[in-house]
């Protein structure tokens, strides 16, 4: 049975740039830079999917500008498989812009503007 994985895609699409512009001494680094582009975009379209349909996208933009920045400086957890970092960046942004969308009218109200 053909598996369909984000490493084979990563594979394929890096062998593809690679040959397209000559540079076939850099097929592996293309190579694990089209897996983590793939992976990213599923992620994105995956987390904005559930954003979308609990009304948090606002919230959830938020919170990826602000760890974004925050990650840049101190790094990251690492899961030991995409589908755990799939799963666990999902639950954590959809809770977290969940709890926002929920608490800011309380908050607002203790210390109204």
């Amino acid at each position: 049975m053909n598996e369909i994985s984000i490493h084979k895609i990563g594979q394929a699409l890096g062998t593809y740039v690679s040959k397209k512009v000559s540079r076939a001494d850099q097929t592996e680094v293309l190579s694990f830079g089209a897996e983590i582009l793939v992976g990213c975009i599923i992620k994105l379209c995956i987390l904005f999917s559930f954003a979308f349909i609990m009304d948090i996208a606002l919230e959830v933009v938020i919170l990826l500008i602000v760890t974004g920045i925050i990650r840049t400086l101190s790094g990251g957890a690492h899961c030991s498989a995409y589908y755990r970092c799939l799963a666990t960046s999902v639950f954590i942004f959809t809770v977290l812009g969940y709890s926002i969308k929920v608490n800011y009218p309380f908050i607002r109200q203790l210390h109204p503007a």
